[in-house]
């Protein structure tokens, strides 16, 4: 594994979760997660916010073309 820290190490994470799993909630990922990364789930859960609506707006700016 990478040495990363902060959002890069929960994004490396999660990026590692199959799809099905991805599409969980901030809120039911961050517990996971959080033993993965040693953060808190609260820190977790923002990160994994961030990368959702980063996701989302990638998306949304591909399928506009």
């Amino acid at each position: 594994m990478p040495s990363l820290t902060g959002p890069a190490l929960v994004e490396y994470h999660y990026r590692e979760l199959p799809p099905e799993q991805q599409q969980q909630s901030a809120n039911a990922l961050a517990p996971v997660l959080a033993e993965k990364t040693g953060y808190t789930a609260g820190t977790v859960r923002k990160y994994v916010g961030q990368i959702k609506r980063s996701d989302a707006a990638s998306a949304t700016s591909a399928a506009q073309g």
